[in-house]
Protein backbone atom coordinates (compact mmCIF):
# COMPACT_ATOMS: atom_id res chain seq x y z
CA UNK A 1 0.00 0.00 0.00
CA UNK A 2 2.82 2.43 0.70
CA UNK A 3 4.22 2.00 -2.80
CA UNK A 4 0.84 3.01 -4.22
CA UNK A 5 0.87 6.09 -1.97
CA UNK A 6 4.06 7.17 -3.75
CA UNK A 7 2.27 7.04 -7.09
CA UNK A 8 -0.71 9.07 -5.82
CA UNK A 9 1.21 11.61 -3.73
CA UNK A 10 1.58 14.14 -6.59
CA UNK A 11 -2.22 14.21 -6.99
CA UNK A 12 -3.10 15.15 -3.42
CA UNK A 13 -4.14 18.76 -3.00
CA UNK A 14 -2.85 20.78 -0.08
CA UNK A 15 -3.22 24.42 0.88
CA UNK A 16 -0.24 25.35 -1.26
CA UNK A 17 -0.75 22.91 -4.12
CA UNK A 18 -3.77 22.95 -6.41
CA UNK A 19 -4.15 20.01 -8.78
CA UNK A 20 -4.67 21.07 -12.38
CA UNK A 21 -7.11 19.30 -14.74
CA UNK A 22 -4.19 18.22 -16.94
CA UNK A 23 -2.66 16.42 -13.97
CA UNK A 24 -5.92 14.56 -13.34
CA UNK A 25 -6.02 13.56 -17.00
CA UNK A 26 -2.52 12.18 -16.62
CA UNK A 27 -3.56 10.21 -13.54
CA UNK A 28 -6.59 8.83 -15.36
CA UNK A 29 -4.32 7.63 -18.16
CA UNK A 30 -2.11 5.81 -15.66
CA UNK A 31 -4.83 4.11 -13.59
CA UNK A 32 -4.93 0.92 -15.64
CA UNK A 33 -1.17 0.47 -15.35
CA UNK A 34 -1.32 1.11 -11.61
CA UNK A 35 -4.12 -1.43 -11.25
CA UNK A 36 -2.15 -4.11 -13.13
CA UNK A 37 0.90 -3.35 -11.01
CA UNK A 38 -1.14 -3.75 -7.83
CA UNK A 39 -2.79 -6.93 -9.10
CA UNK A 40 0.51 -8.59 -9.92
CA UNK A 41 2.11 -7.76 -6.59
CA UNK A 42 -0.90 -8.54 -4.43
CA UNK A 43 -1.90 -11.86 -6.01
CA UNK A 44 1.41 -12.96 -7.47
CA UNK A 45 3.16 -12.87 -4.10
CA UNK A 46 0.76 -15.37 -2.56
CA UNK A 47 2.00 -18.38 -4.51
CA UNK A 48 5.14 -20.33 -5.33
CA UNK A 49 7.25 -20.19 -8.49
CA UNK A 50 4.98 -22.49 -10.52
CA UNK A 51 1.90 -20.56 -9.45
CA UNK A 52 3.53 -17.27 -10.41
CA UNK A 53 4.33 -18.64 -13.85
CA UNK A 54 0.74 -19.79 -14.34
CA UNK A 55 -0.62 -16.47 -13.07
CA UNK A 56 1.74 -14.56 -15.36
CA UNK A 57 0.67 -16.60 -18.39
CA UNK A 58 -3.01 -16.18 -17.51
CA UNK A 59 -2.69 -12.43 -17.05
CA UNK A 60 -0.74 -11.99 -20.29
CA UNK A 61 -3.42 -13.92 -22.22
CA UNK A 62 -6.15 -11.87 -20.56
CA UNK A 63 -4.47 -8.59 -21.46
CA UNK A 64 -4.05 -9.56 -25.13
Amino acid sequence: MRIMNCFFLPYIETEGIKIQPEQLDQLEGNLESLFIYSLVWSIGCTTDYDGRKRFSDYLKNLMV
